[in-house]
């Protein structure tokens, strides 16, 4: 009898010691872990957004995240393309910051851009449409915002097109709230779009009653780009930003250039404007964004509570369920990662 009570104590102490005082502060065996790959955030210094490469990134470990290893991932892509994305987070007590990094030889920033050409000796111009320049480098950030299929690219990037042509849609009951980086038309000027995406279609944020737009087509009803740069035809920038172009003007010498088929002018196919305080949250995730020749690197902000219904508010989570996808050149094919945690320390 003396030794049953002795292995009774016995047990009473080792369910003091492993059964109490888990992770969620009370009792019972505590919330599931959360498993790897894990994001972890931490608060540390402000880097801000002059450049990708502030010195606090260099104290905060690389979480790696494959890409196209499964066809499940890959929309609109018919093989499997295996892509590494670092990504790096931290917070400050206002704001969330989110670093990737992925390889990417091709800088691809000239949206629909205009060459020249000529026609009867005339100075013509017409959209490029190549496969080098045909559209734009993007990224995608998915949060689960409560829906049915969370954050799984798997569920919302599909191998066939809705009705309105877009093979990255929800469901009847998805809800995840996107960060749309594009290298061109948000990227240049220093944003990524805030989506909504929900059961049909992926659309700007509908609490933006006025639906500002940051990037325009730059094209008039003639046929000719609708503005261009000062510059001489030696212009190499890929987008026009607020400030910088004027109206486009036929009679300049360096436009009207020589009939030959060997002289090339080109005009940028977008002119951007670089928006303060734009209603709602479409504009409220600011980037910098950096390509070395082999890869892109793009750090993004967003504050923690934008206090728009429709955005996550990072404030009372302690981890959420994300995932993101890459596009190359592309508005329709991606490659995606199955959903991971953000963990907030």
């Amino acid at each position: 009898m003396r030794n049953l009570f002795i292995l009774f104590l016995a047990a009473i102490g080792i369910g003091l010691m492993f059964g109490c005082g888990g992770d969620d502060g009370g009792g019972g065996t505590g919330p599931t872990p959360v498993p790897d790959p894990r994001l972890v955030v931490e608060v540390h210094q402000d880097p801000g957004l002059a450049s990708v490469d502030h010195a606090v990134w260099d104290s905060i470990d690389a979480v790696t995240v494959a890409l196209g290893t499964d066809n499940d991932y890959n929309a609109g892509v018919s093989t499997i393309e295996n892509l590494n994305t670092n990504l790096q987070a931290l917070r400050t007590a206002s704001y969330l910051y989110i670093k990737a990094e992925w390889n990417d030889n091709s800088k691809n920033t000239r949206f629909n851009e205009f060459k020249s050409y000529y026609r009867n000796n005339i100075n013509q111009w017409e959209v490029v449409d190549t496969t080098l320049y045909s559209n734009e480098d993007r990224f995608y950030f998915l949060f689960d915002n409560g829906g049915t299929n969370g954050a799984n690219c798997a569920a919302l990037c599909h191998t066939t097109a809705n009705g309105s042509g877009r093979k990255f849609y929800g469901a009847a009951g998805d809800n995840a709230d996107v960060w749309h980086w594009k290298a061109a038309r948000t990227g240049l000027a220093g944003f990524a779009e805030d989506m909504l995406l929900t059961t049909t279609t992926i659309a700007a944020d509908p609490q933006d009653a006025s639906n500002d737009s940051l990037y325009f087509r730059n094209w008039n009803f003639m046929g000719y780009p609708q503005f261009m740069h000062p510059d001489t035809l030696d212009y190499t920038g890929d987008a026009l930003l607020e400030g910088t172009y004027i109206t486009f003007d036929n009679t300049l010498p360096w436009v009207q250039g020589l009939p030959n088929d060997s002289i090339s002018l080109y005009v940028p196919g977008y002119y951007l404007n670089q928006l303060s305080g734009a209603d709602g949250s479409r504009w409220d995730i600011n980037v910098v964004q950096e390509h070395d020749g082999a890869n892109w690197t793009v750090v993004f902000r967003r504050a923690l509570n934008t206090g728009d219904g429709d955005d996550i508010n990072l404030t009372s989570v302690d981890s959420i369920s994300i995932s993101i996808a890459v596009g190359n050149n592309s508005g329709v094919k991606h490659w995606g990662a199955e959903p991971f945690y953000m963990v907030f320390e």
